[in-house]
């Protein structure tokens, strides 16, 4: 009987795979999530008559969903910035950070297990210490979030108190992971809102900065289109969509056998990465000569590398002409007076890599020293492979993919912008802050309502001051909110290097004199 092996197979609706890892089940379990949501985003959230509020609650199905559903939901028009942070697009749709799902879902599993778990998960659970500890790591975390609104205490010792507690009032500690989540979406408004006042001064500022600089020339060049790049993996990807470019260490392997070392790869895609990290084996080629008997066998998907049988011979090293296109080589070798444009078009029509084509320049350089036709066309072929020459255009960098975070972001210090100097003062009002503040980084325990207060007025004086601040260049002004600096938190050092100046009453720029501007708020 013939039992096969498979790499991996479906048990209890669960695929399993070596070694117990999760990869392809969840491979799998994002497909159908993308079908699922790919459906309810064109029936729902592409109609623009429903505001992104009461899309919220249609969305609970896509709780699970990554950073990339998320930013997805926005649908920020083309024409638009494309640039919205995490914690911005967090606030819009009201849902909490991936890293927060991911809590609350292990605490709502808690809450199951502890009600009608048996015997033979919690034993599973004692035994997987790392899991318990996370699963005390995020007690910890609903407590600092609560503490102040709940009976509980600290987890740490008082087990028992949290157990009976759970199993006792379900409900209840269903209503604690619903208010630490709403608390941390709150929080990510805050930081929304603190994030958007610092770009906005930020840009003030240095304008300039905003366009994105080249931090190095090209190194690669593509030259049918003309094209520079800015990495060799760039330029690969291009070539090989394009121009049918293979590299080396695709095109010499023909089954699963190296040929230099002579290992068996399970497939020939591992034999391929074997290349790309082994440029010995490149350049030993052809030492290795299998049994004929060993092609016929197959190991198995998930075997490793084992010897392979065969004899070995000494080949000449490839290593000395590594970099060289010998095609391109012995094409140049019989060109003999022709135009440079002739030589040219030869070169061009040479998909390799820049280094490659320099070198073999310079290899039919160095094969006629005593030509002074080659000499002077090789020079002046060697200049115009050059991507600061003839590149008409250049492949963009790619943005970087920032992940869905829940630390508030990196803020550096400012410094004074140049404000106006006179003019009339222009006066806003904004009304006085809440009596409960959150921290922007940090867990606070609040009502859902004080933090909502709070948030909605931070986003309200974050846009006020951005409006001042642009103002302030222009005219000076003058921002009247009684307790206005403590509760704007790190906004209001940022805005005193800027040049404004904070009172109780509010805060003013900085025009021809401080006293003549901030007095009208002492003798109100």
């Amino acid at each position: 009987m013939h039992l096969p092996l498979p790499a991996k197979y479906k048990h209890l609706g669960v695929c399993q795979s070596p070694a117990g890892s999760i990869r392809d089940e969840l491979i799998h379990r994002i497909a159908q999530a993308r079908s699922t949501f790919a459906e309810a985003k064109r029936k729902v959230f592409r109609s623009k008559a429903i505001r992104l509020s009461k899309k919220e609650p249609d969305h609970q199905l896509f709780t699970g969903a990554v950073w990339g559903f998320y930013r997805s939901l926005v649908h920020d028009p083309l024409a638009e910035e494309q640039n919205i942070t995490a914690h911005a697009c967090f606030s819009l749709l009201q849902l909490p950070a991936p890293a927060t799902l991911l809590r609350v879902e292990r605490l709502s599993y808690l809450r199951q297990m502890i009600q009608a778990g048996p015997p033979e998960v919690w034993a599973a659970t004692r035994n997987d210490r790392p899991y318990a500890a996370l699963l005390l790591e995020d007690l910890r975390w609903l407590h600092t979030w609560t503490w102040a609104t709940s009976p509980l205490p600290a987890p740490d010792g008082q087990w028992e108190i949290w157990r009976s507690f759970i199993a006792e009032y379900p409900a209840r500690f269903k209503g604690l992971l619903k208010r630490t989540r709403a608390l941390t979406v709150h929080q990510h408004t805050v930081v929304a809102a603190l994030d958007g006042l610092f770009r906005t001064l930020q840009h003030l500022l240095a304008p300039a900065a905003d366009f994105q600089s080249t931090p190095q020339s090209p190194c690669e060049l593509c030259l049918p289109c003309k094209r520079g790049f800015y990495s060799r993996v760039s330029w690969a990807g291009h070539a090989a969509r394009l121009h049918n470019y293979r590299s080396r260490a695709f095109l010499l392997p023909q089954d699963n056998i190296c040929r230099a070392c002579g290992k068996v790869f399970a497939t020939l895609g591992r034999l391929r990465r074997h290349l790309l990290s082994a440029p010995g084996c490149l350049a030993r080629w052809g030492s290795f000569t299998p049994d004929p008997s060993t092609l016929k066998v197959s190991p198995h998907p998930l075997a490793p590398p084992t010897p392979g049988i065969g004899s070995f011979a000494c080949v000449p090293d490839l290593a000395a002409t590594d970099g060289i296109n010998e095609a391109l080589l012995d094409s140049l070798e019989k060109l003999e007076g022709v135009t440079e444009a002739t030589v040219w078009e030869t070169i061009e029509g040479c998909i390799a890599p820049l280094a490659t084509l320099r070198a073999t320049v310079q290899a039919w350089q160095g094969s006629l020293p005593d030509s002074a036709w080659v000499q002077e066309t090789a020079e002046n072929m060697l200049l115009l492979l050059d991507p600061t020459v003839t590149a008409e255009s250049l492949q963009p960098l790619p943005r970087s993919c920032q992940p869905a975070i829940d630390e508030a972001p990196v803020w550096t210090s400012l410094t004074s912008l140049p404000l106006a100097q006179s003019g009339e003062t222009l006066d806003f009002q904004l009304a006085a802050p809440p009596a409960k503040k959150m921290h922007h980084s940090e867990p606070t325990s609040l009502t859902v309502k004080e933090a909502a207060a709070y948030a909605a007025w931070l986003e309200a004086a974050c846009h006020k001051l951005a409006v001042c601040a642009t103002t302030a260049m222009v005219q000076p002004v003058r921002l009247q909110c009684q307790g206005l600096g403590p509760s704007l938190g790190p906004a209001q050092g940022w805005l005193e290097a800027c040049g404004f100046r904070f009172c109780e009453q509010g805060t003013a720029s900085f025009g021809r004199s401080f006293t003549s501007i901030v007095s009208p708020f002492l003798n109100s």
